[in-house]
């Protein structure tokens, strides 16, 4: 029973890790917009995403991905939290180096040329461009923070009660 119990909770906690870590991002950077205005998260009238917006996203997207990783180490364990941040890295890896591109530019095709002043966030956030050093440093983010989330769900590590002693004679 335990073999197959861990079966399903690797990929629940997969799953939900994953799920938890696009919410709490969602939300989060949804706030900052919010709060924010367009004139902090864009450069000028461009869909780029400015410098201060992209440092700012970093402490959203390290605290977003510490709770799926916190959230993902309680139900699968380690091996929820090995593949989540595999597919993190991959995907982050796949992004940064343009290999959406071909979906970015269809998502693109109606947007217009420079951004208008008043657009809703949901709008905004589709046609928004992240900077590739922005883009890398999520990678890292990502991986570091669902990490850092599991170790602190794993909690402390004991000491053995009966360690082994280095002569071998007791």
């Amino acid at each position: 029973m335990g073999c197959l119990l861990k079966l399903v909770r690797i990929p629940a906690g997969l799953v939900l890790g994953f799920v938890v870590t696009a919410i709490m991002t969602f939300l989060g950077l949804g706030a900052l917009m919010t709060l924010a205005g367009p004139g902090f998260c864009y450069e000028g009238s461009s869909w780029v995403a400015s410098r201060d917006f992209c440092i700012t996203a970093i402490f959203v997207g390290l605290v977003a991905s510490f709770t799926g990783g916190f959230v993902a180490m309680r139900i699968g364990g380690t091996g929820a939290i090995v593949i989540l941040c595999l597919f993190t890295a991959l995907l982050g890896t796949a992004g940064a180096l343009g290999l959406t591109k071909p979906a970015d530019e269809a998502r693109f095709a109606d947007r217009p040329e420079t951004r208008p002043e008043e657009i809703g966030i949901v709008a905004a956030a589709g046609w928004s461009e992240t900077p590739n050093w922005c883009e890398w440093v999520n990678v890292g983010i990502g991986v570091v923070g669902a990490a850092l989330g599991a170790s602190v769900a794993r909690g402390p590590t004991h000491a053995r009660s009966n360690p082994r002693s280095k002569s071998g004679a007791e």
